[in-house]
């Protein structure tokens, strides 16, 4: 067994609250190491013992008592390159579990917690192992139910279609006449996904994820200028919400990327950080390795 290509951490994306009731938990192991992997899995504070008053979350060795366990067969997920990855959905009964795994592989098995390798599962306390210490609403994220059904299809509006040529740039490519480039522009617009959607509904498609669409120098539109702004060679408010308008009658929802990390050299915030330094009221907006900003 490859003991040290197995891994897990309590944190997402190997564990996480799916919904009010459930936790997701995964474990990734070598690539064809692992033959099958048990959870073990139980709340921190029910215990086993003669004494109604040593069921307590305290370790005393001198007590006879032992962490209540359950296990559970996890699936086999799927693999890449070079691991493979187990997957299981637990419902803790009061929203709290601890957790570790046991890993069958090559006719051997072993314990595999927080705190390590063990031959045995070690039931003395259960602070050897993981821990989801509570399913807090607050940290579920509840996304609309509509989204798990959807049928996605991304468009970078510049490179989907040109449908208005009074709005394409003074650089603007003829369709197709070159290769596209991070540099070059192919006037793809709002018009043009209005003049297509009948396409798309062929594609038997439900949603559709916008790279960004405001004001930026880009063809990619994700170095923004303005948030508050269509990106002009895009068309107008009027021609963007009648392309809403439309995609939404036809059953096609809409979903824009809107990227708040970062913006364009350009943008006038950062303009103003490169001309008064640490004294700019944005200074504190950028992550500045130094100044004065060359």
């Amino acid at each position: 067994m490859n003991k040290a290509a197995v891994f897990h951490r309590a944190l997402s994306p190997y564990v996480y609250t799916y919904d009010q009731e459930t936790v997701h938990i995964r474990l990734m192991s070598a690539n064809g190491d692992v033959d099958r992997v048990e959870l073990i899995h139980g709340d921190p504070y029910e215990w086993d013992a003669e004494k109604e008053e040593d069921r307590d979350w305290n370790f005393d060795p001198n007590k006879e008592k032992f962490w209540k366990t359950e296990t559970a067969e996890m699936t086999f997920a799927g693999s890449d390159a070079t691991h493979d990855f187990w997957f299981i959905a637990i419902r803790p009964k009061k929203k709290r579990v601890r957790y570790g795994f046991r890993v069958h592989a090559n006719g051997e098995s072993a314990v595999y917690t927080e705190r390590g390798w063990y031959d045995e599962v070690p039931l003395d306390h259960p602070g050897y192992y993981f821990a989801v210490p509570y399913m807090n609403a607050v940290d579920v994220f509840d996304a609309p139910a509509w989204v798990k059904d959807t049928v996605w299809y991304q468009i970078f509006p510049d490179r989907f279609a040109n449908g208005d040529l009074t709005n394409d740039r003074a650089d603007t490519s003829t369709w197709g006449a070159e290769a596209p480039a991070f540099d070059n522009h192919f006037g793809g617009d709002f018009q043009g996904v209005i003049d297509h959607i009948d396409y798309l509904k062929a594609l038997g498609i439900t949603g559709i994820y916008f790279c960004p669409v405001f004001v930026a120098p880009s063809n990619h539109k994700y170095d923004t200028l303005d948030y508050l702004r269509l990106d002009p060679s895009f068309g107008t408010e009027e021609t963007f919400r009648e392309m809403i308008r439309l995609l939404h009658q036809n059953g096609i929802r809409i979903l824009l990327d809107a990227v708040f990390n970062h913006v364009s050299v350009d943008h006038p915030a950062f303009q103003d950080v490169i001309a008064h330094g640490k004294e700019s009221q944005y200074a504190n907006w950028f992550m500045i390795d130094s100044f004065p900003v060359q």
